[in-house]
């Protein structure tokens, strides 16, 4: 008994002492996204179905607040972007295919010291996304709502502009799910990915 009360004393000192050791800062960031969105269409039709590649390059923003840690950071993260959109003309007839894509995501980074004003980083994320698909010709439009699980993975570089305002440039790869359309003549499903590119800035306080 009193050896299992000794070792938590000590446990307790040296839990104490590492949250002294570390510094805790908070910071908020905004950044500009620019994203590859690749919203593969599986269209299926009573016992047939086809697949199209619908790409589109859309522009979003991200803002989040976060706490680093030593060298790591976390962080909650909101992403609006703009919606991605695809049309196709077939037999004289034509209709257009669009996503809307937004997320909240919680991230991790991990910040590499190099001892320079630059510090490269690694980190990834999980969330959810709320996608929405829509398919319209001349005639109607169709569209549905989901809430996915969403992740990412990427990597980056900061550069200090003073003790608290850095600059960011980024990379990340985004997984966000599918959703799907279904009628009496079949079903319409986007699964949704993206490469993204990210500039911004980050103040901590």
């Amino acid at each position: 008994m009193n050896k299992t009360l000794l070792l938590a004393g000590v446990a307790a000192c040296l839990f104490a002492a590492n949250a002294n050791a570390v510094e805790l800062k908070q910071y908020v960031s905004g950044k500009l996204t620019y994203s590859d969105m690749s919203n593969d269409v599986k269209y299926t039709e009573e016992d047939s179905g086809s697949k199209e590649k619908a790409d589109d390059n859309v522009l979003g923003g991200s803002f989040a607040y976060g706490v680093k840690a030593g060298a790591v950071r976390t962080e909650l993260e909101l992403n609006i972007r703009d919606k991605a959109e695809k049309t196709y003309t077939e037999n004289g007839e034509s209709w257009k295919n669009s996503l809307e894509n937004n997320s909240i995501m919680l991230n991790a980074y991990y910040d590499i010291d190099t001892g320079t004003k630059f510090t490269p980083y690694v980190g990834a994320g999980i969330g959810m996304a709320r996608l929405k698909g829509k398919v319209a010709d001349t005639d109607e439009s169709i569209s549905k709502s989901k809430t996915t699980f969403a992740w990412q993975v990427g990597a980056g570089v900061s550069y200090a502009m003073t003790d608290n305002l850095s600059l960011d440039a980024g990379y990340r790869y985004t997984d966000s799910g599918d959703v799907t359309i279904k009628e009496d003549w079949g079903k319409v499903k986007f699964d949704s990915t993206s490469h993204e590119f990210l500039l911004g800035a980050r103040y901590a306080f």
